[in-house]
């Protein structure tokens, strides 16, 4: 048997790399979602600098008991939430809702809150508002109605009430987790968004690149080109040629996302990293391995596109049309998805024990232990042991797809059965 081509093989990669990077759709997709990403981390430092980020003034009326009445309600609505000004009304809370919802319409009220005698006993607290109320606004007076019912409480004990409110001052207290690994210190919570992010990148590039090489060897097969092709090529350099290729295009279109993403971090971030200083969560210190995260991406990307890749290139080579590829594809898109599903399940625990036994498994290395590397738990032996099975696997998986695509490639009509591509891998 003679080898390989190079030359030849390098022409074909060449063909599907230029045929698909010239393609408007890639255009699109690769520049265009930067750009979406540049006004996604842009839009709320201007939105914050137009006053989008906070919510209207609200003028709030309290309807409550007497021994709500007794306490400064409005400073704890005020201290929950600047935009609120409360006053104490001299209405029952006994009055109906359409009778209170009469009087707020001709009143100077924004909103009525209602306080009733159930509330201290597990009852509902009742806002007639005349506008929508943001939920980020219903849960400060929600707190605020719990700290009244529990200021009440105190100073019927006996409490003076500047003691109440003091005791009832909550002081803003953030909660940085921080990871310690071989390479350092690194912030839990940007460690579980970056390695999501990196997972639904790979996620997206084995499905969609996968459809593109199914779709690519269904063309060439159901036309005479296929046929032009074989007379000059060896079958497994048309394989090996169209999945390399294939693979170039989405690593060219991941090279540009990266670069982008550097970019906006740079110059693009500075309203996302105020949004998440006020949250608790203080960026200023935190490090990433930077070098190791991009090799570990990098190495499993390729590995795991072309596993799946010569998957899919066999696929197409079995089917003869859109409808049997749909049917077909699903196993191998089943081998993406679990572990894709898995890896959002176990990010918060991802040094579990049925995370790191799925992360060895090859189909499911890729994605998997991935997310294992980003977030600090993988240890070197479970590495090195994905990769070494990982290699295994993708020789075993061409083989049995080499052999396959070579008779596949030029049968049209029926889908062959099991037995005849049982004698497809025995006899090649």
């Amino acid at each position: 048997m003679s080898r390989l081509s190079l030359a030849r093989i390098g022409a074909i990669v060449r063909r599907e790399y230029l045929f698909r990077v010239k393609n408007k759709w890639f255009l699109i997709t690769t520049f265009g979602l930067p750009l979406l990403m540049i006004g996604l981390s842009t839009a709320p430092a201007w939105l914050a600098s137009r006053g989008g980020g906070k919510a209207s003034p609200l003028y709030v009326g309290v309807v409550a008991t007497a021994p709500i009445r007794a306490v400064d309600v409005s400073a704890l609505l005020h201290a929950e939430d600047d935009g609120i000004a409360a006053d104490m009304t001299d209405r029952p809370p006994s009055q109906t809702t359409d009778r209170l919802a009469t009087e707020l319409r001709d009143s100077d009220f924004d909103a009525f809150l209602v306080i009733g005698d159930t509330v201290a006993r597990g009852g509902t607290a009742v806002l007639l508002s005349k506008s929508a109320v943001p939920d980020r606004r219903k849960a400060a007076i929600r707190r605020a109605v719990r700290s009244s019912l529990v200021a009440a409480g105190l100073q019927q004990a006996g409490i003076p009430a500047a003691e109440v409110t003091t005791a009832l001052q909550r002081p803003q207290v953030g909660l940085s987790i921080e990871r310690v690994g071989q390479e350092g210190v690194a912030h839990q919570d940007v460690l579980a968004v970056l390695a999501m992010v990196l997972c639904f990148v790979l996620y997206m590039m084995f499905i969609v690149y996968g459809q593109v090489i199914v779709r690519g060897v269904l063309e060439e097969k159901n036309s005479d080109i296929v046929e032009v092709l074989i007379s000059s090529v060896r079958p497994s350099e048309l394989m090996l040629g169209k999945v390399l290729g294939i693979g170039a295009v989405g690593l060219t279109q991941i090279g540009i996302w990266a670069v982008t993403v550097g970019l906006v971090a740079l110059y693009g971030l500075s309203g996302a990293m105020v949004a998440l200083s006020q949250a608790g969560v203080d960026l200023s210190g935190v490090s990433l391995p930077y070098v190791g995260i991009g090799l570990a991406f990098l190495a499993y990307y390729l590995l795991g596109f072309f596993l799946y890749a010569s998957a899919f290139a066999a696929v197409g080579a079995l089917v003869g049309d859109d409808q049997q590829a749909q049917q077909m594809n699903f196993p191998v898109m089943l081998l993406i998805i679990v572990p894709f599903v898995l890896a959002f399940s176990g990010i918060n625990t991802p040094d579990a024990g049925w995370l790191t036994a799925a992360s060895l498994f090859p189909f499911f290395s890729p994605i998997l232990m991935l997310v294992r590397i980003v977030t600090g738990v993988a240890a070197t032996w479970q590495i090195v042991t994905s990769l070494v099975l990982l290699v295994l696997t993708i020789w075993g998986v061409s083989w049995v797809a080499g052999r396959i695509y070579r008779v596949g490639i030029l049968m049209k009509g029926k889908r062959p059965t099991l037995p005849e591509m049982i004698r497809w891998l025995r006899y090649g």
